[in-house]
């Protein structure tokens, strides 16, 4: 007799629906293996970088010594410019130093290992006698 509403299913029925769920499990493991992978990678990024945010500094530092000795000189001939030229020369100073410093903030940040990111920081330390 048919009821309605109720089905009837085998063993054999219950089997494939298991085998189907285990076969999504499986496929969400392999994507969340993935996920967790490009995590951890991430994370050991941001950990390298944590260790070249004093020299960061120190070169951030540096550029500023560098771009306020240029003005001071020039600020100390006072007959011979201008104070529109001192922040013209203020500003092109500014855009030189970034434009050479920029590709050494940048390549810190790059995601690599750990041994990787210290010999780039000590060569970092090195060159800039940070």
């Amino acid at each position: 007799a048919e009821v309605s509403d109720v089905h009837s299913y085998t063993v054999d029925d219950l089997k494939q629906v298991m085998e189907a769920n285990k076969t999504k499990r499986k496929a969400e493991i392999t994507k969340a293996e993935r996920l967790i992978a490009a995590e951890v990678k991430n994370f050991m990024t941001w950990v390298g970088s944590q260790g070249a945010a004093p020299y960061l500094a120190a070169l951030h530092s540096r550029r500023e010594e560098i771009r306020q000795a240029a003005v001071e000189k020039t600020r100390s001939h006072p007959e011979e410019f201008r104070e529109k030229e001192v922040k013209a020369l203020d500003n092109s100073v500014r855009r030189l130093i970034d434009k050479q410093l920029f590709p050494m903030y940048y390549s810190i940040k790059e995601p690599e290992d750990q041994f990787e990111k210290l010999k780039r920081i000590t060569a970092l330390r090195e060159l800039m006698a940070l």
